[in-house]
């Protein structure tokens, strides 16, 4: 089975309107547990000038860093990209649901009319999603990508940047039954948004919740038949928002 991890790092976390400036993809073979294809490259965006300040100090990338090695606008990297998800069987990322997913989708949308044509339907899909898909053991608590990977030995040399993100991704996934995995991504999900006051919101980080600036909550993405375990272990009250198909 081929699949095909992907990370992508953007100017911002608003799907709607962010945009992505550099695209990581591993081709992995889970019969052999290695990676056989790679592409790693920047995307340049018309009218795209800067790059903020909070962006570059995560992934130290800027836009003199993109200006200087990328000559046409978006066409190279997302071609090679869209090229390689049609050899796979299901697209890998980590919080695929709640950002990678949505983010492809849109971005793909909106740039149709600046001359990136011809690119898969993507919402059609199949995602496994390292986030909630992958059985981690009850002591390791996180989810941050991270500390996942420090859980399991695993180094990663140049972290938010997408490709070696991608790669520590699926190097990550493989120490894990594919079959069990894939089980578990064809189960729903639920949006679900813990019910903390500002002075109780450590516990909500604590349980790997996210804060949407949006509607100023805090949410998480959990796999429905985990709902119930969820709310035992959560020390404050938890509503479903939404619920989200595999």
């Amino acid at each position: 089975m081929l699949l095909l991890g992907v990370d992508f790092e953007t100017t911002g976390l608003d799907v709607e309107k962010d945009l992505i400036i550099e695209v990581g993809a591993v081709l992995w073979d889970t019969t052999r547990e290695v990676p056989i294809k790679f592409i790693s490259g920047f995307v340049k965006h018309p009218g795209l000038t800067e790059i903020k300040p909070e962006i570059t100090e995560l992934t130290g990338i800027d836009f003199d860093l993109i200006d200087d090695h990328v000559k046409d606008c978006f066409q190279s990297a997302l071609e090679d990209f869209c090229g390689m998800t049609s050899e796979a069987h299901y697209l890998v990322a980590h919080n695929a649901r709640g950002f990678d997913k949505p983010m492809l989708e849109s971005h793909m949308k909106r740039h149709v009319e600046n001359g990136f044509i011809g690119f898969p339907d993507y919402s059609k899909f199949k995602w496994i999603d390292t986030r909630t898909d992958v059985p981690y053991p009850k002591s390791i608590t996180t989810r941050n990508l991270k500390y996942l990977l420090a859980e399991h030995g695993i180094i990663n040399p140049f972290s938010h940047r997408a490709l070696t993100d991608a790669l520590c991704m699926m190097t990550l996934l493989a120490k894990y039954d594919i079959n069990e995995v894939i089980k578990i991504s064809q189960t729903p999900n639920l949006k679900v948004r813990a019910m903390v006051s500002y002075d109780d919101r450590q516990k909500a980080k604590d349980r790997s919740y996210h804060w949407d600036q949006k509607s100023s909550a805090w949410f998480k993405l959990i796999k429905k038949t985990s709902l119930e375990e969820e709310e035992k272990l959560c020390s404050f009250q938890i509503k479903v928002i939404e619920e989200i198909a595999p």
